[in-house]
């Protein structure tokens, strides 16, 4: 495992250690949840394209249709990745990701909006001494079960999304693929559980592999692994009242596929410091060779494409 920190602090990496091996003995025992529901058929992820932001490097966010010609033909797109939300849909979170991937790693992303399948709500748990707007309806949620992350068929549905823009992604392109979630998003990137060559790394921002949420964990370790924490982060520890990294989960020969990333605060945002910026960037210029550099295009390289997308619609 490459551990890195804001800070040096011998006492938590002893810390991590101890919580790691317990997490080892106890992870079989966590109790899964399944409460199904009809936001969860899988029928929906059929429509994911239409429930997702599309962004591209030195273009910006735009429309499908666009971005298509552009990761098939500007070199600037060194990859697609493909970002999950955490529990209260789309936000400014997936912004933040989406804007340096595209703007500062040559990363196209799409960002799919799970809350928008019919009949669907959002996740966010209620917290002891945590004040937050997404925290409405929390409690209730929590009773009845159906709209948490400790569902596996809500994880489940998250990841039937994963899987149809997967497939879209490689029916548009070979270029490489890049699973990331923040929050809620990050727990369905452990959830992932097929193996694909054309996939080359999973991110999982500000999130923990707490007990209580063992029994989500499917995410072949042979995948190179980025993971960010704040060592504080209340949204991290939940029900475990601790931040716990996922090393416990890399064992023998994989240790050294998870790039651990951590820092003292309580901050749930992801890419929120500039030592977690820089440690993101050095993960994902390892995964494609090299750091980005940018070569002119000009915008009208794609409108051939673009505009013959639309003369064989008849769409004016």
């Amino acid at each position: 495992m490459t551990y890195q920190t804001a800070l040096d602090i011998p006492m938590k990496k002893l810390f991590v250690c101890v919580a790691s091996a317990l997490l080892t003995m106890l992870s079989t025992h966590a109790a899964e949840v399944r409460i199904d529901h009809p936001a969860y058929d899988k029928k929906w992820a059929a429509t994911v394209t239409e429930r997702s932001v599309f962004y591209a490097p030195r273009w910006g966010a735009m429309f499908r249709q666009k971005w298509e010609e552009i990761v098939k033909g500007d070199p600037n797109t060194r990859a697609v990745m493909i970002h999950l939300h955490g529990c209260g849909g789309l936000s400014g979170y997936e912004a933040i990701v989406a804007n340096f991937s595209m703007n500062q790693l040559g990363v196209a992303v799409i960002t799919p909006d799970f809350t928008a399948r019919p009949g669907n709500k959002t996740g966010c748990p209620a917290m002891l001494g945590v004040s937050h707007p997404s925290e409405t309806g929390g409690k209730e949620r929590a009773r009845e079960g159906i709209f948490t992350a400790k569902n596996s068929a809500r994880m489940d549905a998250r990841t039937d999304d994963v899987e149809a823009l997967v497939a879209y992604v490689k029916a548009l392109t070979d270029k490489p693929i890049i699973l990331s979630g923040h929050s809620e998003g990050g727990r369905t990137v452990y959830h992932y559980d097929k193996v694909d060559p054309q996939i080359i790394g999973m991110a999982i921002h500000q999130q923990s592999c707490g007990y209580s949420y063992a029994h989500l964990w499917r995410l072949p370790t042979s995948y190179k692994t980025w993971q960010s924490l704040d060592d504080s982060d209340p949204w991290a520890s939940l029900e475990d009242r601790v931040v716990t990294s996922c090393a416990y989960r890399f064992k023998g020969d994989t240790q050294n596929n998870l790039t651990l990333f951590t820092q003292p605060g309580v901050n749930h945002a992801p890419l929120n410091t500039d030592a977690m910026k820089a440690s993101f960037t050095q993960w994902v210029n390892g995964l494609l060779g090299g750091p980005f550099v940018k070569q002119p295009v000009h915008n009208e390289a794609f409108l051939e494409g673009l505009q013959n997308k639309y003369r064989s619609t008849g769409t004016p």
